[in-house]
């Protein structure tokens, strides 16, 4: 206990059995706030009050350093810094599609594959529409102006789909299923660049 006692600069045990109450209280609130899974900068305050009470009892005053560290602790979490690059990972895992897939758009084989599905004027709209994916999928990648990449990545996808896999109709089961498959893909798709559209890039971005 005297040990606690000069640690603080006190002579009195009585400073010292105070600071360890006001530590106790801080872990039962830390303790608390962990099971109910409360932010980490509510986990940082709940210590500081505590720490803030105990100063105020005894005027004492904590040095600058313990001050400073503890007031940065607040503005910083661990989760929200391994965010970042998950986000990031995140935009790369969605362009990797339209980045893989645009280029095609620019040979015959798509070509030809658009004008037996019926597309009107392939030699035109399959190179405009692979552009405007590309040009897309590079916004959201990067995370330069990512909200206007993302209604590109839209326009491109609403009449891909419904042009391109047009399952309904198809007498074939195989060809029906794997229209319907890629139906659904698109759409998920379409949803995540409606999201993008709203929220932005995120963190790790050029200009959002």
């Amino acid at each position: 206990m005297d040990n606690y006692a000069a640690f603080i600069g006190e002579d009195s045990p009585d400073s010292a059995i105070r600071f360890l109450g006001a530590a106790e209280e801080s872990f039962k609130g830390l303790a608390e706030m962990h099971f109910k899974r409360i932010s980490y900068q509510d986990m940082v305050r709940q210590s500081w009050k505590a720490i803030g009470k105990f100063s105020r009892q005894d005027g004492l005053s904590l040095t600058p350093l313990v001050s400073s560290a503890l007031k940065g602790m607040e503005t910083y979490s661990p989760r929200e810094g391994l965010m970042k690059y998950v986000n990031l990972l995140g935009r790369v895992l969605y362009s990797v599609i339209f980045l893989v897939s645009a280029p095609r758009h620019f040979t015959g084989a798509d070509l030809a594959y658009a004008a037996h599905a019926g597309v009107p004027m392939p030699q035109v709209l399959v190179p405009l529409s692979g552009a405007i994916a590309l040009l897309g999928a590079l916004s959201i990648l990067l995370g330069y102006k990512a909200r206007v990449g993302a209604w590109l990545i839209v326009l491109f996808l609403v009449p891909v789909t419904l042009t391109m896999h047009r399952f309904w109709g198809l007498q074939d089961p195989m060809m029906q299923m794997m229209q319907t498959v890629n139906f659904l893909k698109n759409l998920s798709m379409l949803g995540a660049a409606l999201m993008i559209a709203q929220f932005g890039s995120g963190p790790l971005s050029l200009r959002p």
